[in-house]
């Protein structure tokens, strides 16, 4: 086994569920609720990473990756009806963040036909919660101060 695959392994394994923080709540009901949908999808992905289930990974890595761009085009449609000043900016986020998942699952679809464990659900992780804490603090903050709508 490679040194990758065994910090993969090691990584897949110790992964836990990430449980809904009221922090990642933005304000609006459409979005909060595909955040949870979308966190939900992700640790149904780490469940199976950690009962080294790596037959179903890939059917939950692209169940991850479509339900998080349906959501961005959700987010973007919102973003724009608001009137939120930095929308160009946010949607080109999106499409790095799903520019990256989509590598992420072509990469997950080698190593399941294989068999073999990888950290896709770590690497989804670091995205999700970036996008919901970093990346729409900005737009909650601006829902909050400009539209009188509070999390």
């Amino acid at each position: 086994m490679t040194a990758q695959a065994q910090i993969d392994m090691s990584t897949a394994k110790s992964l836990k569920p990430i449980v809904w923080l009221e922090s990642f709540e933005i304000g609006h009901r459409e979005i909060d609720q595909e955040h949870r949908k979308i966190l939900g999808s992700l640790n149904d992905l780490v469940a199976a990473s950690s009962a080294g289930r790596t037959a179903d990974m890939f059917e939950l890595c692209e169940s991850f990756r479509h339900r998080l761009g349906s959501h961005f085009a959700t987010e973007e449609a919102v973003l724009r009806q608001s009137g939120f000043p930095r929308a160009d900016d946010h949607v080109e986020t999106h499409r790095q963040h799903f520019d990256n998942v989509y590598a992420i699952v072509s990469g997950c679809g080698a190593k399941c036909t294989r068999g073999q464990q990888h950290d896709c659900a770590g690497r989804f992780a670091h995205i999700l919660v970036d996008h919901m804490i970093r990346d729409d603090l900005d737009f909650k903050s601006f829902l909050n101060h400009h539209l009188g709508v509070s999390a």
